[in-house]
C-alpha cells in the first residue's frame, strides 16, 4: 500500500466492513449533497485500493464516482476526503505526498525506458523461412497477430 493510499484510508470510518473482493464499504458521505433526500443508511458507499498505487470510490446509491491513480488528488476525491471530515491541511498533506511520489514513479519510470535490451543472435533451424516467404496459413496469421500484439 502506498503513502498516499494509506493517508486516504486512514480517514474511512472506523464501521467501514470489507468484502472478499476488496472493497471497503460505508456509508457514503455525498448521497445528501447529490440530491437525495436521506443520508445513505445501508453501507453503499465503497472503496477500492489496488496494488498499482491506485484509488476508487463509488457509491451504489448516488452513483458518486472518483479514481486516484498518480499524481494530483482530482477536485472529486478532495470534496469526499472534506465529506469524511479531513481538514485542508491534512488533504495538502496528501497531495503533497501524491505529487511528490508521482515524480518519482516518473523518474523511474523514465529511467526504466531508456534502457536497451541487447538481443542476442540465434541460429534458426534450416527449414526456417523468411516472413515475406511464408504462405498465409492460420498459423501463420496467428503468430504475426501474436508478434504485433508483443509490439516486436
Amino acid at each position: 500500500m502506498t503513502i498516499v493510499q494509506e493517508k486516504v484510508r486512514s480517514f474511512i470510518p472506523f464501521k467501514a466492513k470489507s468484502s472478499p473482493g476488496g472493497w471497503i464499504s460505508h456509508n457514503c458521505p455525498m448521497c445528501m449533497s447529490l440530491g437525495h433526500k436521506r443520508a445513505d443508511t445501508k453501507g453503499r458507499g465503497g472503496w477500492r485500493f489496488n496494488q498499482d498505487g491506485a484509488i476508487g470510490y463509488n457509491c451504489f446509491n448516488c452513483g458518486f464516482k472518483t479514481v486516484y491513480k498518480s499524481g494530483k488528488l482530482n477536485p472529486k476525491l478532495v470534496k469526499l476526503l472534506k465529506a469524511l471530515g479531513a481538514q485542508k491541511q491534512e488533504i495538502d498533506d496528501i497531495q503533497l505526498t501524491a505529487i511528490r511520489t508521482s515524480d518519482l514513479v516518473k523518474t523511474a519510470w523514465q529511467e526504466k525506458t531508456t534502457t536497451v535490451d541487447e538481443w542476442k543472435e540465434v541460429i534458426l533451424p534450416g527449414s526456417a523461412k523468411k516472413i515475406n516467404e511464408c504462405d498465409a496459413t492460420e498459423n501463420f496469421v496467428e503468430a504475426v497477430k501474436y508478434i504485433a500484439d508483443r509490439k516486436l
